[in-house]
């Protein structure tokens, strides 16, 4: 078995587990490349044609990848595994770890600064006419695919669509996180 360090992976998957913020990737990573603030738990599959079937601290057989969460993830009570299926969504996005996590620190700043009570509903509609307009540079942030990747015919609009369409799989939370991170 190969371990990889977490910054050596590009191809993170964004993906939300039991309804905590965390990336996915089919590479066993190096626990000891994680910081302290962020835990891991690999996936296992259960040999039929379910990918993600439970969760667990390590998989050694019928492994199918890592997940890295905000959060640690309780297991079944009495066992070292928990049963995920129903409870993930990949969001469709693609990132890296420092930018997932300098997203992450980001959003707990600015939530433990405001107080968690202090959310006004009213934002939801700027959230939207703000992302409509945001530059390139910080859609490449948000959503980890590049500008330079994409084919500069009709104004880059295959980037603009990508961006939009990993847009539209964020929650109505991770949007409202993503703008208060750039507008404050």
């Amino acid at each position: 078995m190969k371990f990889f360090n977490v910054n050596e992976i590009n191809d993170f998957q964004e993906i939300e587990i039991f309804g905590i913020p965390a990336l996915f990737t089919n590479y066993r990573i190096d626990r000891s490349s994680l910081p302290e603030s962020v835990f891991a738990f690999d996936v296992r599959c259960n040999c039929g044609n379910i990918d993600f079937a439970a969760v667990e601290h390590t998989v050694i057989a019928d492994y199918t990848g890592t997940v890295v969460a905000a959060r640690p993830i309780k297991m079944t009570k009495g066992k070292k595994w928990r049963n995920i299926l129903g409870n993930y969504n990949f969001t469709g996005c693609e990132t890296t770890f420092d930018r997932w996590l300098n997203l992450l620190h980001a959003s707990d700043t600015k939530t433990k600064r405001r107080g968690a009570g202090n959310r006004n509903p009213d934002k939801e509609k700027p959230v939207s006419q703000w992302w409509n307009s945001v530059e390139f540079g910080i859609m490449e942030k948000i959503t980890g695919y590049r500008q330079s990747d994409f084919d500069p015919a009709e104004g880059y609009q295959a980037f603009v669509d990508a961006c939009n369409e990993c847009w539209e799989n964020f929650s109505k939370k991770e949007k409202l996180r993503i703008w208060e991170n750039y507008n404050s």
